[in-house]
């Protein structure tokens, strides 16, 4: 039987492109500190990303009135839009959330549980799950900014970033732990983070 050594090889990038996975995933189409919001519809995807284990991570997003994540589908607020388009529970991702009119004065919180391990506060296993975060222009399949997690690192809270009400991105990248399957992590996040 003959194989043709050249369709293996692009195999994997078809899969790739079939995906929706860019296979240069370090390649950023803008690299910015600062998401310009004086656009009447500036929407952004950002994606969460992870290895074979934990099998359950969930991505949280607040702002204003609304938090955003599994168990709250959609948001809409004072005229304010976002939804969650997938939520993944069997290991890899992506769990994708959106915000489709990104509003200027307004601060958006992200942070990552590991659901797995909700309980169990002494976990590292978030830290080993490779998770990344990729935060697109809604129309684009470029990042504009990647995020990784730190390995070695005990905590089921990945608090990842915020962004400001002047629309610049705050890089926190800190680990906390809860015993809470509640999903409401929140008040952790903010207990623990007064001074910022």
């Amino acid at each position: 039987m003959y194989i043709n050594k050249s369709i293996i090889l692009t195999l994997p990038i078809i899969i790739l492109l079939l995906l929706g996975i860019n296979s240069n995933s370090n390649e950023i189409e803008e690299p910015i500190n600062k998401l310009i919001v004086r656009e009447k519809k500036q929407s952004i995807r950002i994606v969460l990303s992870w290895g074979k284990k934990p099998k359950n991570l969930d991505a949280h997003l607040w702002f204003k009135d609304i938090h955003l994540f599994y168990n709250g589908i959609n948001g809409r607020r004072s005229g304010l839009y976002s939804s969650i388009d997938r939520d993944d529970i069997d290991s890899y991702g992506p769990e994708t959330l959106t915000i489709s009119q990104v509003v200027a004065g307004e601060k958006y919180i992200y942070a990552v549980h590991d659901y797995t391990n909700k309980t169990n506060i002494h976990s590292k296993q978030l830290s080993f799950s490779d998770a990344r975060i990729y935060i697109y222009k809604y129309y684009s399949n470029k990042p504009i900014k990647i995020y990784y997690i730190p390995r070695n690192k005990t905590g089921n809270i990945w608090f990842v970033f915020y962004i400001d009400e002047r629309g610049d991105f705050i890089e926190i990248n800190k680990f906390y732990s809860t015993n809470s399957d509640s999903g409401d992590i929140l008040p952790i996040l903010i207990e623990n983070n007064q001074q910022k």
